[in-house]
């Protein structure tokens, strides 16, 4: 399953229905656990969904484009700016883990 940090309508090959489900980490550590295809384009984010998901988060610039009935996981950070070389949140940041299918 694809794993991104971001979602942008850029994202999506034409006419689209999103629909965006909040999970766990748990949850996303399950649909991903099998297979990663990352589009992490952030050593600090890669590094801190590492330690979260407890699987190897890799570093990926690619662009992500979603086809019609694709489902992937986006890690939304929210927070302060990550210091160069964190493996964990820092105090006040977070981070949300969706599942995005797009129809």
């Amino acid at each position: 399953m694809k794993l991104a940090n971001a979602f942008s309508i850029n994202m999506l090959s034409g006419d689209s229905v999103v629909k965006f489900t909040q999970i766990t980490a748990e949850q996303a550590r399950e649909l991903l656990k099998d297979r990663i295809e990352s589009f992490v384009g952030h050593n600090d984010t890669a590094n801190v969904l590492t330690t979260l998901l407890g699987i190897p988060i890799t570093i990926n610039r690619a662009s992500l484009i979603a086809q019609q009935g694709e489902r992937f996981i986006v890690a939304q950070f929210s927070g302060p700016r990550l210091p160069e070389g964190t493996t964990s949140l820092p105090e006040g940041a977070k981070i949300t883990f969706w599942l995005v299918e797009v129809n």
